[in-house]
């Protein structure tokens, strides 16, 4: 499920916070320094009455950030003149780095396209001229080069912002990506699912293909080769007083694939089959519901691990404003996130809720008179990330994520905008 629809800034607590939006901007009650105006034309000038708009906000990071398919993330229409109205929300406060936005307009009943990019808030009104829509194409086969159908994919076209992850493979084992704008710089990001491992260089992190495309083409990109490859995670899970855990469940949580999961014996021994081979990371998570007691643990490239249960803890901090004083009222919980780079803590990303699943919900809560939260109910080991109202905080600790631990409660202190 996509957490981010459009990833945006906006100003809240009557502008004392800057946070990013996580949520499509509505329709009304917009301040008009975040209103852009344009017309849609076709090939000849002339207006396109009933184009459909969509906007886009580029990707901060690794295409992570999900949109709706490309079929439904239109929401504006153009009138009978082709003009039309859309809203930039936040445009001036995006955290940098980022790759601007993108305004697209589409003509569905002639299979046009057309799309143009901004970085602040267009002086003058735009003019988006319709093209032939465009079409990017692979296909997934295995070691010994079969199709492979029904693959789940997301693709991610990091320069504008989309990621649809709707895709599957035909029974040819082909994908076809689509309909897109000619003329603007894309770079594709295709992952597969189900234990599946791209086994060639061609999709490796540092080798997407950047493509250009013309108006009408169809880009034939490298195909995708995966295969599946098993391996066993075992270890064991014990109590804070060291003895065997019996009946304990644990599940593995990993970017690319679905989770693993068994019970402990009587001994508190685990073995999880079935793990592919990556560079990524490897959680672990371990939990006695009854008693109240879990952990999760990053092992890393690790296949032998010892899990310590732990009671629920807690972690707390305070809100302020610019000048120091505590913002009141605002709605704040925390959200399980995934690490994206070990020991990176200004990397988090949100790994489709794999690592909440199964987990207890934190509280919520709202800040009280100065500004101070305090939220029960996590997890040790597990990597937080603190929102509110739906928003991901970008203040002086961007974002402001922690790793819960029962031992030592978490504090963030005081926490506002950029110095």
């Amino acid at each position: 499920m996509a957490l981010l629809i459009c990833a945006l800034a906006v100003a809240a607590a009557a502008g004392l916070l800057r946070i990013r939006a996580a949520a499509a901007p509505a329709v009304t009650g917009m301040p008009e320094s975040e209103r852009a105006t344009g017309t849609v034309v076709d090939g000849a000038g002339r207006p396109v009455a009933g184009a459909r708009v969509a906007v886009f906000q580029g990707i901060l990071s690794d295409g992570s950030e999900l949109v709706p398919t490309l079929e439904n993330c239109y929401w504006a229409t153009a009138d009978a003149n082709g003009a039309f109205e859309v809203y930039l929300l936040g445009i001036e406060l995006t955290p940098r780095p980022h790759t601007g936005w993108s305004v697209w307009a589409r003509d569905g009943a002639r299979g046009l396209i057309g799309a143009v990019t901004v970085t602040a808030m267009p002086e003058k009104p735009l003019e988006i001229r319709l093209a032939p829509a465009a079409f990017v194409h692979t296909g997934a086969f295995d070691a010994q080069g079969k199709p492979i159908p029904d693959l789940g994919l997301s693709v991610s076209l990091t320069e504008v912002g989309f990621t649809d992850s709707s895709l599957r493979t035909d029974e040819r084992g082909e994908v076809r990506v689509g309909p897109l704008p000619a003329d603007l710089p894309l770079r594709v990001y295709f992952s597969g699912v189900l234990h599946y491992l791209a086994l060639n260089d061609d999709w490796a992190s540092e080798a997407r293909p950047a493509v250009t495309l013309t108006a009408g083409e169809t880009r034939e990109l490298p195909a995708l080769r995966v295969g599946v490859t098993h391996g066993t995670l075992r270890g064991t899970v014990v109590g804070g007083d060291d003895r065997p855990v019996a009946g304990a469940r644990v599940r593995t949580v990993m970017p690319s694939a679905f989770p693993a999961e068994t019970l402990t014996d009587a001994h508190g021994a685990f073995a999880l089959t079935g793990l592919m081979p990556t560079t990524e990371d490897l959680w672990v998570l371990a939990a006695q519901p009854v008693e109240h007691l879990y952990v999760a643990q990053n092992v890393g490239q690790a296949r032998e691990c010892r899990l310590v249960l732990r009671p629920l803890t807690s972690a707390r901090g305070q809100l302020v404003d610019g000048q120091g004083r505590g913002v009141p009222d605002l709605h704040v919980y925390v959200a399980s996130w995934m690490s994206v780079g070990a020991g990176d803590t200004e990397q988090w990303g949100q790994l489709a809720n794999r690592l909440a699943d199964g987990l207890p919900d934190p509280e919520e809560v709202h800040t009280d008179a100065r500004g101070l939260w305090e939220v029960g109910g996590l997890v040790s080991g597990a990597p937080y990330m603190v929102l509110v109202s739906n928003t991901v905080l970008s203040f002086d600790k961007t974002p402001l994520a922690f790793i819960a631990d029962a031992d030592h409660p978490i504090d963030t202190g005081p926490v506002g905008p950029p110095k």
